[in-house]
């Protein structure tokens, strides 16, 4: 996973009608944070379980990619997550957020997720682009 969050897509004026109809009023408050939220790269918290993933400083990431894909130690060749900031409402119980894996396929989606019982489930969630190499 990438060491900070993803700054590469802040949601114009276009995009952010799209994504109300799509996602509904409870991403109004959500959709405001976010676009404040990704002004700014955030470094990634360590809050996630043990998944064998390697976490890439921004320097690491620009070392490794500098030569090009065919220059990328084999290891390193498999997918890696980047995250956006994440935009919350005002209860902190709806969450907006931006997720990409970069992959041979690289996809992103916007996501919409809501806190039920104390866990965070996945409301909706949109492809944003796939670019395939």
């Amino acid at each position: 996973i990438f060491g900070t969050t993803d700054l590469a897509k802040q949601i114009k004026q276009d995009k952010l009608s799209s994504l109300k109809k799509f996602f509904g009023k409870a991403v109004n408050t959500p959709l405001i944070d976010y676009n404040k939220k990704n002004t700014t790269e955030y470094m990634v918290k360590d809050r996630m379980k043990d998944t064998g993933m390697i976490v890439f400083t921004k320097e690491q990431r620009d070392k490794l990619f500098s030569g090009g894909l065919s220059e990328v130690p084999s290891h390193v060749t498999g997918e890696y997550v980047s995250v956006s900031g994440i935009g919350f409402n005002e209860a902190k119980d709806t969450a907006f957020f931006r997720i990409t894996l970069n992959s041979s396929a690289v996809t992103s989606y916007y996501v919409m997720m809501q806190k039920k019982e104390n866990k965070w489930v996945i409301v909706n969630a949109i492809m944003d682009n796939m670019i395939i190499f």
